[in-house]
């Protein structure tokens, strides 16, 4: 779509692995362990965030572990801009057709919810970066060559092309 002012490259593996996206909302901050009616006090703001994600045979958390997978952007809105986190309305497409046209109502948690939940299982500190997650059934395969358009309501937009993986060899290749 013209005139957007942010690219990001987003590359990953060839086949016989699967790229998936995930549009989410990310939130960012030092979270000491609070209740959810205190948690978006320690919350810096709020991008775009595009959880990438190969699947294949290989062991979950490599398919979340490249350097491109976690998209974020086009910059960081800060809390006072956003009044309510829970009802921002996002889409995303892919080669301009629309693959998520939804809702952050919708989230399983809702984010101070998720931000209370992130801080009394692990330690956040300034800049962390946590991922709401997605509606249900909203995820879907991209493979180079593609172009991920993504706009969340007060966040603003941005564009990312799919380009390919390194093409070399890895100790995952021929897992099965």
């Amino acid at each position: 779509m013209p005139g957007h002012p942010t690219a990001w490259s987003c590359a990953g593996p060839s086949a016989p692995h699967s790229t998936r996206w995930k549009s989410q909302s990310s939130s960012q901050g030092g979270v000491p362990k609070s209740p959810a009616s205190k948690a978006l006090d320690h919350v810096a703001g709020y991008c775009i965030g595009l959880d990438m994600t190969m699947q294949g045979s290989e062991f979950p958390s490599f398919g979340k572990s490249f350097d491109t997978y976690g998209v974020m952007g086009p910059w960081l809105t800060t809390r006072d801009e956003i009044a309510d986190p829970d009802t921002l309305d996002f889409r995303l497409t892919v080669n301009g057709e629309d693959r998520q046209v939804d809702n952050t109502r919708r989230l399983v948690l809702g984010i101070a919810d998720l931000v209370e939940h992130a801080a009394s299982v692990m330690t956040l500190h300034p800049g962390d970066v946590i991922f709401s997650g997605t509606p249900p059934r909203s995820i879907g395969p991209v493979v180079p060559g593609d172009t991920m358009y993504a706009w969340a309501e007060g966040l603003g937009e941005m564009t990312v092309a799919v380009t390919g993986g390194p093409g070399r060899k890895t100790p995952l290749d021929g897992m099965r």
